[in-house]
């Protein structure tokens, strides 16, 4: 009796899940339908390589977890509104920097306002390498010049005020004056974009005429221009010269830029296509009719004209990139 007692009383070791080392039915279900997937067994570590799939059970395959972003980037209009972004972002940026100078006092206003001048047409320029080969990419990038349009007209008549740009893109701190110069400038990137783009040397030497040109004649001009042109005092030889060699470089270096990536091919007669228009544009911009017509129109009209009358002379695959 006590040792029937003694017996049943005897304590019972039943293996549990933690004493055993045997998983969870949870856990074991996990990993029979891993391994009838395909997939990884539970608790180890998934291939780098497939961190971006995913197993389908019924077809026995791995599939695409997450889309192919280098084929959407490749698209041309999401390459485009990429590149329109940053060309936005890029010249407000741009312009802010020399506000921030001009501001702080560290830039003359008329020195900032030329510095502007020079660098923002170029830097545009090669902005358009951004953009893709669709025919309609020059559209999307004549956007910036086109909006910039609509801000200097917006300030200029005053139904808004912008006294950074005012102060940054005006000779005597002015809102009407954004409407001559400035505004005219911006069409002129407009027009160059649209009508000639990255194929065609007359935009490029447009471009270079009026910023690398038209900027350097004044600085110098201002600055160590002491022999006055005469039939024009208020224009020196030093500032003409500068224009000269000013914008034919920076038209070179243009055209230079989108031979090196394939939109150009240029031959040594190109050279008599910035050479040309050059001096007449040089010709121009000395003429004492400043107060009459602008600069900004006078100067990339006759580049452009020149450059027209000299393609004429010269093959076609100097002034076309085919």
């Amino acid at each position: 009796m006590h040792m029937q007692a003694r017996t049943l009383l005897r304590p019972c070791v039943i293996p549990t899940l933690a004493t055993s080392g045997a998983c969870s039915l949870p856990t074991q279900l996990r990993k029979r339908r891993r391994k009838a997937s395909g997939g990884p067994a539970y608790g180890e570590s998934m291939d780098p390589a497939s961190a971006d799939t995913c197993y389908d059970s019924q077809a026995g395959t791995r599939v695409n977890a997450l889309p192919n972003l280098v084929e959407i980037a490749s698209q041309p209009v999401v390459r485009d509104v990429g590149a329109l972004t940053l060309t936005v972002v890029g010249s407000i940026l741009w312009v802010k920097i020399f506000d921030y100078f001009c501001k702080r006092g560290y830039l003359e206003q008329k020195l900032s306002r030329k510095l502007v001048h020079i660098t923002t047409g170029p830097i545009f320029a090669f902005c358009w390498v951004l953009f893709s080969q669709a025919e309609y990419a020059r559209y999307i990038a004549a956007i910036v010049p086109a909006a910039n349009c609509v801000r200097l007209l917006s300030v200029g008549a005053g139904y808004t005020t912008d006294e950074g740009l005012t102060k940054t893109l005006s000779r005597e701190n002015k809102r009407e004056e954004l409407l001559r110069g400035p505004f005219f400038y911006t069409i002129v990137m407009g027009v160059a974009t649209v009508a000639f783009w990255r194929e065609s040397t007359i935009g490029f030497v447009m471009l270079g005429m009026m910023c690398g040109g038209d900027g350097l004649a004044d600085v110098i001009g201002r600055r160590i221009g002491k022999n006055k042109l005469p039939w024009n005092t208020d224009k020196t030889v030093e500032g003409s010269v500068a224009m000269f060699f000013g914008g034919m470089l920076m038209a070179l270096g243009l055209l230079s830029f989108y031979q090196s990536v394939g939109y150009l091919t240029l031959t040594p007669d190109t050279f008599y296509m910035v050479l040309g228009p050059a001096l007449v544009a040089t010709l121009v911009e000395s003429l004492p009719i400043t107060t009459i017509i602008d600069d900004n129109l006078t100067v990339p009209v006759a580049a452009a004209m020149a450059a027209l009358a000299v393609s004429n002379m010269i093959p076609a695959q100097a002034v076309l990139g085919y």
